[in-house]
């Protein structure tokens, strides 16, 4: 894959929106191995005392907002620069921005209104709620952390011209 034609401006653009996005999965990358798996051995009451002192103490979805603009202000300014000349190079530049956007309403749809949910928990909780709950959260948690790897794999491709080897069709 060649790179993007590029301006200087919009090179500097799509550092930023590399950057961004890299953040953005190793936010994801770091709930996925670092929080999870330690959720899975907690009981319910243990599962909903300290995940839920977290969301108190520190509403990480507040970053949404900033990598939001560290990714779709500088995606504009790049296809706006460079104006891409091919649907591939179209693709490219839409890439940072739609992926986002699934990730924002996975997050607003599923992971929020369950973060929620814990956050007002008061008392002993229901296991089988708290199980089928966490469950949700984590498989979409996944699924936003897969979309997050893909896009940031592609946008790193794209930006430095590489790609993966050919395959040899001869045989």
């Amino acid at each position: 894959m060649e790179p993007w034609p590029s301006r200087p401006a919009a090179r500097i653009a799509r550092k930023l929106v590399t950057f961004g996005f890299g953040l953005l999965t190793g936010a994801q990358l770091f709930v996925a191995l670092g929080l999870v798996p330690s959720w899975r051995v907690q009981s319910a009451a243990s599962f909903v005392e300290s995940y839920g002192a977290i969301l108190r103490t520190e509403r990480t979805d507040v970053l949404m907002p900033i990598f939001g603009i560290t990714i779709i202000i500088p995606s504009v300014v790049a296809i706006v620069v460079d104006r891409p000349r091919s649907a591939r190079h179209w693709f490219l530049a839409m890439l940072p921005i739609l992926a986002l956007v699934v990730i924002v309403g996975i997050t607003a749809k599923i992971n929020v209104p369950i973060n929620d949910w814990v956050v007002a928990m008061h008392g002993v909780p229901d296991a089988s709620a708290v199980a089928k709950e966490q469950a949700r959260w984590v498989a979409a948690h996944y699924v936003r952390t897969g979309i997050a790897i893909a896009a940031y794999a592609s946008i790193v491709a794209s930006v430095s011209g590489t790609s993966a080897p050919a395959r040899d069709s001869s045989g």
